[in-house]
């Protein structure tokens, strides 16, 4: 492109090699010659290409250094890098989880990370006992332990009954199986995912708003099976009950507020209240789960305003005592969504060549829909769609089936039987049922 390039008021303008290049041999037939011959293979036109390829790198890496000070336009390691000043961390990938069945003889003892096994069929991917397995009852027993993969990321995902083969023998160890389907690894958080992360940190640093409290709960719960430790808090009077550890990952936080001095005519909140309202698929909230959250609105709420969970649709009102630091008890409340299943039926045509499958089908809905596949396994760079209070429509449902390559045409779409969007209460949300796609 015609100059100017570097640094502009518009932003950095990298200057191309095509335009290096110009640059050069106009400056050689003004300074030299108008007579030279700058077409290879004469030795002064390859020596300039050599050198402006050389420059080129040196422009293309500061219009790299330039954008990658902007968290959108950074990417990988450089995007890291960036997130940290703000104290933000990339998440790492985590390894997948199952528990196993293993029967091992009388006498039998063997430490954390000894007993190896893999999936039928999956000889390379090697899951190892994340606890010490030792038999003194007597005879052979089953225990239940719950092995890992030893490798990180989406590839360690096991089915039900698959945790078969004993990689490395053992003597007394006699067989391994699983009951129920694993818990799957994840890989390195995206560059999207991250973005948003930082941003939800951001937010998290003021104390009190309902972007803040959004923003701690979605922080610190929204990853299954993680210590939450909030300090200064504590469910009744025993220090033991906090960390608290969460089974269900957070996807969505709805936070509503009323700062007048009347009741909201619409959301029903009194005045100088909260209400908050955190959704995970799974069914309703563990004893842990519940005190978590309590803990985290506690720490994040202004002193004098009630919490508050309001009437309608809804899967319950929780209320917890939760003790602060100086012992002075108060009790939380908040609302857990009335979850609705929906069953979709829907018609797919597919362009001559093209092969996409009913699961194709299900992975697209579940991924605008829930943020995951159809097996609920997250998919980094995606988000959950429908959430508390929001409408499901059946017209980004068709959207999300036409981003399936090959997919003509989506018609017939059916919310459990009817072909009617559905309006969610604000305390309310809706699931995905079964997903059934005709081919046509």
């Amino acid at each position: 492109m015609p100059g100017p390039w570097g640094l502009l008021s518009t932003g950095f303008a990298v200057k191309s090699l095509d335009d290096i290049i110009t640059s050069a041999q106009n400056a050689q037939l003004a300074g030299i010659s108008p007579n030279l011959n700058l077409n290879a293979p004469d030795p002064l036109a390859v020596a300039t290409v050599v050198l402006a390829n050389e420059i080129a790198s040196v422009w293309e890496l500061a219009g790299a250094l330039y954008n990658g000070m902007n968290p959108d336009g950074a990417s990988g390691d450089q995007l890291t890098s960036l997130a940290l000043i703000t104290g933000t961390n990339r998440l790492p990938a985590t390894a997948a989880s199952v528990l196993a069945t293993v029967n091992v003889n009388n006498g039998f003892s063997q430490a954390a990370g000894t007993m190896f096994a893999t999936q039928a069929g999956l000889p390379g991917l090697l899951w190892t006992n994340l606890a010490a397995v030792t038999n003194t009852s007597g005879i052979a027993a089953n225990f239940q332990v719950t092995f890992q993969a030893v490798a990180t990321g989406t590839t360690g995902s096991i089915a039900a009954s698959t945790l078969t083969v004993i990689a490395t023998t053992i003597a007394g160890w006699n067989s391994i199986t699983n009951a129920a389907a694993g818990v799957a690894g994840t890989n390195s958080q995206s560059d999207a995912s991250l973005r948003l992360f930082r941003q939800l940190e951001l937010a998290g640093n003021g104390s009190t708003s309902a972007a803040a409290i959004q923003a701690a709960i979605l922080r610190n719960v929204q990853v299954a099976n993680s210590p939450l430790s909030v300090s200064g808090i504590q469910v009744g009077a025993a220090a033991g009950n906090s960390p608290f550890v969460l089974f269900l990952g957070v996807t969505a936080v709805t936070v509503y507020w009323n700062d007048t001095n009347v009741t909201d005519p619409v959301t029903t909140l009194p005045p100088h209240s909260i209400e908050v309202i955190p959704y995970w698929a799974g069914g309703a909230p563990q004893t842990s789960e519940k005190n978590a959250v309590s803990a985290l609105i506690l720490a994040q709420k202004a002193a004098g305003i009630q919490t508050y969970s309001g009437p309608g649709p809804s899967g319950g009102p929780y209320s917890v005592s939760i003790t602060d630091s100086q012992g002075i008890a108060e009790t939380i409340v908040w609302t857990f969504p009335l979850s609705t299943g929906v069953n979709i039926t829907l018609n797919v045509k597919v362009a001559s060549g093209f092969s996409v499958s009913a699961t194709n089908v299900q992975d697209a809905i579940y991924g605008f829909v829930s943020g995951t596949d159809h097996n609920l396994n997250p998919v980094p760079g995606l988000t959950a769609n429908w959430l508390p209070g929001t409408t499901a429509y059946i017209s980004s449902v068709i959207g999300a089936v036409f981003t399936i390559p090959g997919v003509l045409n989506v018609s017939n779409v059916l919310f459990n039987g009817a072909a009617l969007d559905l309006v969610a209460g604000i305390r309310q949300n809706y699931t995905l049922g079964s997903i059934t796609p005709t081919f046509v």
